[in-house]
This record gives C-alpha cells, structure tokens and sequence, in this order.
C-alpha cells in the first residue's frame, strides 16, 4: 500500500477516535433531552448499510426489492431471487460446482452470493444485520437459499464495502435478507414448473398472530428439482467439432486405447477381451466416447428451511425477541467420469502389446459397465437460534444485545469411486488367474463380480461442520442537536467464536485412510457510527447536507488485529437532486480453511508441469504440496464511490440513480498448485525448490504429510509449494445504473424500470511484483455489462410484466484459437390474476423464464457452454397459488 494510504488511513483513524470519543461524552446531556421527546424515534427502522435507525447508508447507494417485486419476479429460492440483479455474478458456488473461484470445492451443491464476481467471499451476507454461519465442508461461503423465500420481506443491497459497519467479509458489499418478523395472518403458497427433461415444485406456509404485548411467526417451505441429465441437451457435448469447437472426446473408453512409447492403439470395437495379437491393433488410432453425455449437469435436489420469529414485551422499556432458521437440503448426482488409465504388466492373463513386445502398457479405460455410474449422494444441514433484548433507555435511545449461535454440517458421500490403494485396481491387474484377474481390454462387463466389487469400493467421502457463536451489545440515538437536525450516534462491541471440524476418507471400503482437523478462533470488535446534519431538509437554503463517519477494530486469535473506516456524504443541492460519496477500506479474514494447513486438500502430489530448468525437457515431474497455511493474513480493500439519484417534484415517480465504484483489492489468498507458470516465472520463486537433492526429496516425503498421488523419488526435479498464500491483486472499477418510472394508462399504470452494471476496469495480478492482467469479459471473470430491464402493467386484479436479461459478449482466452463468446439474452414474462371475488386472498401467477428457449452460447470447453453466466435449463414454465388466510 502507498505510503499516502498508510498516512491516510493512521489519521482517519485517530480522527474517528477523537470523534466518537467526543460524541460519547455528549451523550448523557442527550439522554436528558430525551426525556421530553418524541417515542416515534423507538420504531424508526434500520437500513442496510449503517447500524443508526432512521438513517440510510450516507453515501452509498442501496438497491432494494420489497414483497411485491419479489413475488413477481417468480423466483423459486432465495438465492434464485438474488441472482436476478446485475451486480450479482454466478461465479464461485453453484449447482453446477464450476470451476472458477474454487467453485469446484462446493462438494454439497450450496449457492453463494458474489457481488461484482470478485469472489463470494467478498461478499457479507446478513439475515435481518445478522451474520449467519457460513456453510459448504471448507466453511468458504454463505447459503442465502437456506431461508424460505416466502419469510423474505425485503432484499437490500449495498454494493460498498462494509467493513467499518459489518466487520469481515464485507469488501465489495453487503446483501441483507429482511425477514417477514411482522407477518400477520396466514399465507399459503405453492408452484410447479417445467421445461424440457426438467421440472421443479415448491410448497410453503407463514403464519403469524399478535397477542397484547407481542408477537410470533413461523415460516416453512419444501423445494424440489430433478436432476437435468446430460443427454437432454444437445448442445451439452464434449464433441464440439459441429459448433465449430474441438473434438474434446475422452480416450477413455470400453474398449478403450493402448498406450506404447506415446503412441496410441485402439482397441477393436467388437473385442471381448481375449484372442487379442499385435495384429489386432494399428498404430496412431483412437477409441473416443462422450462420456460427458451420461452425467447430470444439475443434480436431484430438495431442501426444507423453516424460519420463526417471537418478540414479548415487557412494559413499555424492555422487549424480548427470539428468532431463527433451519434447513435442510439433500442431492444426489450423476457423475459422469469413472475413467482411468491403466498400467498392466505381463503378470495379467489377458494382456497384449501391441508392439509386440513385453514392457508395460498403458490402457486407457472407462469402467462404467463395470461397476455402473456413480451416484454421488450428499447433504448439508443449517441452523441459527438467537435470543436477545431491546431497553428503551429513553423514548429516543435504544440498546440491544443478542446471543447468537449457529452450525452448518455438510457431508459427501462417495463409495463407488475407483479403488487406487495397493489392494484395490493394480492388484487386480496383477492376478495370474483368468478367472479372477481384471481384463480392461474389451467393453466392460466381462470381469469376475467379485474383482469388480473390490475395485470399485474407492471412497472420498467429506464432512465440514463449521460452526459459529455471537454475543453483541449496541446502542444508538441522538446526542445533541444541530442546526440542520440531531447529531446521531451508533457504538457498540462483538464477540465472535468461530470453529470448522473436518473429516476425510479416502481409500477403499476395506482400507480406509481418515484424514481430520479442527481449527478455532474467536473473534473481538468494537464499533461507532455517527451520522451529522450539517444542513438539514427544512432549511431556508432547500439544500441539504449529511456526513457519517463509522470505524471498526476487530481482534483475532489467529493473525493479529484490523481497524477499517468509512466517511459517507450525501449532499442534496437541490429538491430533485441528491449527489454521495463514500470513501473506506474493508477487509476479509482468512477462511478458517484456508488458515488450516491439514485442510484445502492439504498433501504431496506427484505432479508434471512444464519447465525451462532441464534443457531439453520441456515438462518435468515433482512434488506439490497443497493445503492451508496458519501465516496468511487478511485480504484488504480500499473502496470508494460516487454518483447521484436524480427524482423530479414534477415527475414524482420517476427514479434515476448512477455510482461509479471503485475496488483496490490486495493480499488476496491464492492456492499456488496448478497455476500456470509456477516453474518457469520468476514471480514465483520463492515458492520453488528447482533440482532438490535427494536428502531434501527423502525428507519431505518422510515428513508425514498424506501422500495423494504416486511419487517416484528418483524423477523428482522440483518441489512446489502450492499452499495458499497472500499473493493477489484485483483492481475493479465500473458504474451502476437505475432507471423507474411508473404512469398511468388505460385505466392501469404502467411501469418501466433498468438495473445494469458495468466495468470499465478489471485487472488482476497473481504474485506481488507481477504486472496487471487484463481479465475484463474473459471466460471465468464477469463481463462487461450485465443488466436486466422491465416493462409491467398492473389494472385492478391483473398484472403483466416482461423482464429482459442481458450479459454482454466475452472472450475465450488462454488457448489454441482465442475466440468471443456471444452476449446471452432471454426474456421472462410474469402474469398474475387475483381471484378476490372467488375467495378472499387467492391469487395464481404464470412465470414463463427464456420465453424464446434461448440455449447458452457456444463455449470451446467440455459442455459446450459457461453455466457461471447461463442457465442449460431453458424455456420453463411455472404454474404458482397464493392464497391469503
């Protein structure tokens, strides 16, 4: 960080102290004047974005969706409805478990929430203010799907970080899930949607009833989806030769494809597995299957989440509250690679060189009719309880303190993978019985079921329970009054305690290896936010003027301690116009995971990587290790913010609004292993040891880290430390825009409305020193512009709206044959009827997504397309009934 940062940021800090302490000692004269003051200040709601109520986030932009929109926007999840707005990216965790920001290690299927595609988490998600615990068997994200999305009032977005306000996590913004706690009355609601070898329902109930001094609700919904199969898509492939890509077809096929000194032999098509000479075999040929077609690409699912929320007075200065969740989701998927290459000897009964000769082959095999296609089961559970109370400590301060505690355990189950230990597929291949040995030489199906079952008992199974504690205290209110309205201040403190328990098994049925670790930290804050009128909205000048300044400083066990500011203004120069800014710097703590060096798939790894070390080699095998590290530190961010919302007296429903952010993103923690360039950059020598000696070799292999994957001591040419570290850089700057407008026509109102986002810069660098890369609208980093516009009218029981969704073209970089990827988009249509003259509250809804059946545009990857950006669902309908009680 530059110098300047550094100054800047030390003389915020001091004048924040200086500030707040200041406000404080005002406070008990506030306290007295409070005394004859309005109670109305009690019930003034907090907004997303600052922790004084009555006061929305000074300087920062908040987008919000109230009941209404959500229910139109005919969304079956809460993650669903999140992922309809432009500045959320469907980078990181999905169903889809893609590859890009370690989405490949959402084992259980969970979605997270990624603002601006800078990584999930980046981004704090908030039940009602509240962290919730993080989820998925590394802890590295949070499930908004979890709760009912009929218990949701409200969506908030801040797209600014949040750090000084929310602590961790909070870098490029906050989504806040606002629940229902004031629902009274009774809501039924049910759905059913279809598309082609697709379907899903849901069903779900709040209730919720006021006595004299309080209040309960209760929410419950069941969703469910099938599993789309690969085979119901055409355009999902791994032969992309007719769409103008590459034949990515797998050589691992039955019957599959001798390897002899690099050269390939197929197997003939009809071979049953004996009877085979050399001259059954020709040089430079290939057996190639799709195997891709035969898996899931979105896995069977259902899941139940239940939401309550119980407030009680007592007497007019105390309330009690308690409220919270619990979920549970369960999946199945079809994996689709049960594929391996094979080293058979002569010691195999079946065995033939095509050569003639005698060494060892390499046969590439597809083990699917033996043994069959994995089904790949798991489950994930979570749940929150808090209990707390608000004192009314005069009718305009407040105190509130809460204990919260949660936990999310998920779990994999998968026990019909390849068995690789020393009794598992090389000991089959090593039988000199016909009868009892492991023929891979012909379609499948043809060995003993005994030798099959013994190979096929190979077992990754995964559990991640991470749990999370919270006891806080805040106050707020006003402390003395100004000419432009009351000074208002927010402090208070947090203890958090965060833990994550792991279990690997790997191995086989009959020889499994467990693998555990545990890790723990806990976690101090303290806090104030103060907000100024400086100029109020009644003053004689119609202008008006306001500046909050808010800090955070938060200890951890683990890494040392982190103060984060924020200074916000927001200035209305006139009745029509208001212009903000925000300036603050936000952080991200290390993921317990990540801070844990036996988890992260932590290890030695023979591995191949290319190399300038050896002349005239150009790949060489050595060691990488992988895992957490207990060194990293936490990420930083500086951000910052600026624009204006423009809404005209003389037009009073139009609503426009433009920021421009701003991101500067170091420290960020990188898992090294894999990365291109790891032997040859000089970025990265620190973490190499080139040409080790065999002392160095002999000692790390004995040093008791699990080994993952065969390693011949007498070819190691190199040790790579691919352990996470605190390496990368992202810088990313863009605009916001909204646009609504509603008017009158014929006899209804019509609305119009935009919400799109776009990057003007997006860069990132991989190691400290190495220089900024380019990676705006490439493949696995966000597009340029993303946006989503609507058209809607509404006359008495009828509503119509149609929703266009757009994310720009991209690019295809890194390969062969660079190539752009085309812009995806689709049209949702929304119509709703209520039938009040039937029965009271009954209403039904038709929800048609990808009106025009639009399928993904064409990617030269395995699939054929991005689902990070597209849906393979395609054109569905949704059926839905509401009724109110």
């Amino acid at each position: 960080m530059p110098s300047h940062a550094v100054s800047l940021r030390r003389a915020l800090r001091h004048a924040l102290g200086l500030a707040f302490t200041a406000v404080s000692l005002g406070t008990p004269h506030a306290f007295a004047q409070d005394q004859t003051a309005s109670s109305e200040g009690l019930n003034e709601v907090v907004v997303t974005g600052s922790r004084i109520r009555g006061v929305e986030p000074t300087g920062s932009a908040v987008i919000a969706l109230d009941r209404d929109v959500i229910v139109e926007t005919g969304a079956p999840t809460t993650s669903d409805l999140i992922r309809k707005l432009p500045q959320i990216v469907g980078l990181g965790a999905s169903e889809t478990a893609s590859g890009a920001q370690n989405g490949a290690a959402n084992a259980t299927r969970g979605v997270a929430v990624n603002l601006r595609g800078i990584g999930s988490n980046a981004t704090l998600l908030l039940l009602g203010g509240r962290r919730m615990p993080p989820a998925g068997t590394q802890g590295q994200f949070t499930d908004a799907s979890v709760i009912p999305s009929i218990a949701v009032e409200r969506l908030e977005v801040v797209a600014d970080g949040g750090s000084a306000i929310y602590g961790s996590d909070a870098v490029t913004g906050v989504v806040n899930l606002v629940p229902r706690r004031d629902f009274d009355g009774a809501e039924s609601w049910a759905r059913y949607g279809a598309a082609d070898g697709y379907y899903d329902w849901s069903v779900a109930q709040i209730g919720g009833f006021d006595w004299s001094t309080g209040h309960a609700m209760a929410a419950i919904e069941h969703t469910y989806h099938s599993a789309l199969e690969g085979k119901d898509r055409d355009f999902y492939t791994s032969d992309l030769r007719r769409f103008g890509g590459d034949d990515l077809r797998s050589q691992q096929c039955a019957p599959g494809t001798i390897v002899v000194g690099g050269v390939p032999y197929a197997i003939p098509a009809n071979s049953t597995g004996t009877g085979l000479t050399p001259a059954s075999f020709t040089a430079n040929t290939r057996n190639l299957c799709d195997n891709l077609k035969r898996g899931d690409i979105i896995p069977d699912l259902r899941r139940t989440s239940a939401f309550v929320a119980v407030t009680q007075d007592l007497g007019d200065a105390v309330t009690l509250f308690a409220e919270g969740y619990f979920s549970q989701r369960s999946f199945s998927l079809r994996d689709s690679q049960v594929v391996s290459n094979l080293t058979v000897t002569r010691a195999n009964p079946y065995y033939v060189n095509p050569t003639g000769g005698t060494g060892p082959i390499t046969v590439q095999y597809d083990f699917a009719n033996d043994g069959g296609i994995p089904e790949n089961p798991g489950e994930a559970e979570s749940w929150q309880a808090v209990f707390g109370a608000r004192f009314n400590l005069s009718t305009t301060w407040q105190v509130e303190t809460y204990v919260a505690h949660g936990k999310s355990e998920d779990f994999v189950r998968r026990t019909q993978n390849l068995n690789t230990t020393p009794g598992g597929i090389n000991a089959a291949l090593a039988i000199t019985d016909p009868a009892l040995a492991f023929n891979p030489f012909g379609g499948g199906g043809i060995s003993n079921p005994a030798t099959v079952a013994a190979i096929r008992n190979g077992m990754f199974i995964i559990q991640g329970d991470t749990d999370m504690t919270v006891a806080a205290v805040q106050a707020d209110g006003p402390v003395w009054s100004l000419p432009g309205g009351d000074v208002r201040l927010a402090l208070g403190g947090e203890y958090r305690d965060e833990g994550l328990n792991g279990l690997l098994t790997q191995g086989s049925a009959v020889a499994p290896v467990y693998v555990p670790s545990k890790i723990s930290r806990d976690v101090s804050a303290v806090f104030a936010e103060a907000y100024v009128p400086i100029i109020g909205a009644n003053s004689n000048t119609g202008q008006e003027l306001g500046v909050s300044l808010a800090g955070r400083y938060e200890e951890y066990s683990d890494f040392g301690d982190t103060f984060n500011p924020k200074v916000g203004v927001t200035w209305r120069p006139f009745a029509d116009i208001a212009v903000r800014g925000s300036w603050g710097t936000s952080f991200r703590a290390p993921g317990l995971a990540e801070n844990d060096p036996r988890s992260g798939g932590y290890g030695l790894y023979g591995d191949t990587l290319p190399c300038n070390h050896r002349p005239p080699a150009t790949t060489c095998q050595g060691i990488g290790i992988a895992g957490g590290n207990p060194d990293v530190k936490p990420e930083e961010a500086t951000t910052w913010s600026t624009g204006f919302e423009y809404t005209p007296q003389a037009l009073p429903n139009l609503r426009a609004s433009l920021t421009y952010f701003s991101i500067e993103y170091e420290n960020q923690i990188i898992g090294l292993r894999g990365s291109a360039g790891l032997l040859t950059n000089p970025i990265y020598a620190p973490y190499r040891t080139l040409n080790p000696t065999a002392e160095q070799v002999a000692a790390l292999l004995g040093s008791g880290l699990p080994i993952n994957s065969s390693i011949n001591p007498a070819t190691v040419t190199y040790i790579q430390d691919g352990r996470r570290q605190n390496l990368g850089e992202t810088i990313a700057k863009g605009i916001d825009a909204a646009l609504n407008y509603d008017w009158d026509l014929a006899g209804g109102q019509l609305s119009a409305g935009f919400n799109g986002s776009y990057f003007t810069k997006l860069t990132t660098s991989q190691a400290p020193g190495a220089p900024q890369v380019d990676v705006l609208s490439t493949l696995n980093f966000p597009q340029r512009f993303r946006g989503r516009a609507e058209l809607g009218w509404r006359r008495n029981e009828f509503s119509a709206l149609a929703f266009v969704n757009y994310v720009s073209s991209y690019d295809q970089v890194g390969v062969a044959v660079p190539r752009t990827i085309d812009a995806y988009k689709t049209v949702d249509l929304h119509f709703g009827y209520e039938l009040s003259q039937w029965s009271e509250g009954l209403s039904v809804a038709l929800d048609v997504q990808n009106v025009a059946d639009e399928d993904p545009p064409f990617v030269n990857i395995s699939g054929g397309y991005d689902p990070q950006s597209t849906s393979p669902i395609g054109r569905l309908f949704a059926v839905s009934v509401r009724k109110d009680w």
